[in-house]
């Protein structure tokens, strides 16, 4: 009777070296690194872009364009920091994030009712953006704060806190915005567009498009240190001059006393303009007008000169998502309509990471602006159906 042979190995040794003979070890060796990266890359996102996953699945989309929307900025512009990266180009996603975009994410969070969206969005805006000066960085690169602000970005964050009625919970967020505003974006009693930490100096003008006027008011009401500041801005948009096409000077430079005309208009900061316009009084009948005849003709594009002529003939979403919301501010449901199809024409339906992204699929590039900007629209459209 020969001996039983006691196996050197342990068990799970024994069972590679039966699979090794069998020319199963390869196979077994693909499977496990697969196993390994999806849950690397899954630990890699962090705890904050999950939670933003999360919230934005618990969004109830009111069309099928909404609900491919949000598929695509969970998949591809959802960041592992909790945020929005700034763009997709060549369908890799941008290295920066912008604090414009995470107020339009509150923004839409906002109309979507979606408690739980807007806590995890104001929690990691306030991480990310805040400095150790106490500003709040306009545009990270890397995750890592660049040296200056954004007074229209940090006026967007607080309306939408305004408009939450949170029983003193957003109370906090309200109170640092505003701190940062005084200190950094009141210069010499005067509101300003930005201030710079390099040089650590302030803008010498205010931009027109922002001058968000609700915003403003609600700034003014809460602290009385902002009452001069926001009464000078609404004097210089109510006196700003408006040309036969509707299209506004960019900018007051309190320097030189004077509004700045820049010989292209940027369409979107055009229209901002104009519905600032509305809210201290003003009638955008030029304007209306114009973007009218821009219809009749079956596009409106994104920057014209003095004369009315486009500068480039290119189109995008964001403009016409921006067109639709001021003729649903004037009511005017017919050229509503007409912006909101264009808009949607430009979502991409071809599979893949952009699927759903408003963007031009051959250069695989879809901006966040565009992006949250339509998604905004969807939802002031649709709600009223």
């Amino acid at each position: 009777m020969k001996p039983k042979l006691i196996h050197p190995f342990p068990a799970y040794l024994r069972r590679i070296e039966t699979n090794i003979r069998a020319g199963l070890f390869f196979p077994l060796i693909v499977l496990a690194l697969l196993i390994f990266i999806t849950g690397f890359i899954t630990g890699c996102r962090g705890k904050a872009g999950n939670d933003l996953v999360s919230a934005l699945k618990q969004v109830d989309p009111l069309c099928k364009e909404e609900e491919l929307a949000l598929s695509m900025v969970r998949k591809s512009l959802a960041s592992e920091q909790g945020l929005i990266v700034q763009k997709l180009e060549g369908g890799y996603p941008s290295n920066y994030a912008l604090l414009e975009s995470m107020g339009q994410l509150l923004e839409y969070a906002v109309l979507a009712g979606n408690e739980n969206l807007i806590a995890v969005a104001l929690k990691a805006t306030f991480k990310s953006f805040k400095t150790r000066e106490g500003y709040y960085a306009w545009r990270l690169d890397g995750g890592i704060p660049e040296k200056a602000t954004s007074l229209v970005d940090e006026l967007r964050i607080i309306r939408v806190l305004s408009a939450l009625d949170g029983g003193g919970k957003y109370d906090r967020f309200r109170t640092e915005l505003a701190r940062s505003i005084s200190r950094y974006e009141v210069d010499s009693g005067k509101l300003v567009d930005f201030y710079d930490a390099k040089s650590r100096k302030t803008a010498d003008r205010i931009s027109l498009f922002f001058i968000d006027v609700p915003a403003l008011e609600k700034l003014s009401r809460r602290d009385s240190r902002f009452d001069r500041p926001v009464k000078q801005v609404k004097s210089i948009l109510r006196a700003a001059p408006q040309d036969r096409h509707g299209f506004f000077p960019a900018a007051y430079d309190y320097k030189e006393e004077k509004y700045v005309f820049p010989s292209i208009v940027n369409m979107v900061e055009n229209i901002h303009t104009n519905m600032n316009y509305l809210e201290v009084g003003g009638r955008i009948e030029p304007f209306r007008e114009f973007l009218e005849q821009e219809i009749a003709a079956g596009r409106i594009f994104v920057s014209y000169d003095r004369s009315g002529r486009p500068a480039v003939k290119a189109e995008s979403a964001g403009v016409y998502a921006l067109a639709c919301q001021l003729f649903l501010k004037l009511r005017d449901q017919e050229n509503a309509e007409f912006c909101y199809q264009r808009m949607l024409d430009f979502q991409i339906k071809d599979e893949g990471i952009l699927k759903g992204g408003f963007g031009d699929q051959a250069s695989l590039t879809v901006y966040a602006f565009d992006q949250l900007e339509a998604l905004k629209t969807i939802r002031m459209k649709e709600g009223k159906r």
